[in-house]
């Protein structure tokens, strides 16, 4: 199936709901975080790649800390479910991992680059979006510091 990219989301733009099948099993839906939770997205085009995994590794040792910013983060990555459970494992993954098969998703939102990292507020607005190559993606720090804003603006 073709499906049009559409423009990049951006902040100040609504993130979309979206439903994939997560690693382990079972469904996981944005929406179902909507009122209650942050979000990170962190989709990874080429998760074998030794950068995309540094960078997932760093978020998996940071995951308690984000979760404090009362923040979920959910990597997408473009693999099986098969691929994404050994990525799970590997990384010792405490929380999601969707995954996105046939890249749609990525192909929608205009991911070009190996990762992309979206940071949400809990109602859905998208205050952070970069579109990275491996030497640009975002520190573990300047992601923090983006929740932290949030936290601050949304104080409830």
């Amino acid at each position: 199936m073709h499906v049009q990219s559409e423009s990049p989301l951006q902040a100040g733009k609504e993130l979309p709901s979206l439903t994939l099948p997560e690693a382990g099993g079972g469904l996981v839906r944005t929406w179902d975080f909507h009122g209650r939770e942050n979000l990170i997205l962190v989709l990874v085009s080429d998760p074998t790649s030794a950068s995309a995994r540094h960078f997932l590794e760093k978020l998996a040792l940071s995951y308690e800390e984000i979760r404090t910013e009362e923040t979920e983060v959910l990597p997408i990555v473009r693999a099986s479910l098969t691929e994404a459970d050994d990525i799970k494992r590997m990384l010792g993954w405490k929380g999601r991992i969707m995954v996105d098969e046939t890249g749609e998703v990525f192909s929608r939102y205009g991911v070009a680059e190996q990762v992309a990292v979206i940071i949400a507020d809990r109602y859905g607005e998208i205050y952070y979006r970069t579109d990275a190559s491996i030497k640009e993606i975002p520190s573990i720090e300047e992601v923090l510091s983006w929740l932290r804003f949030i936290q601050s603006q949304c104080p409830e």
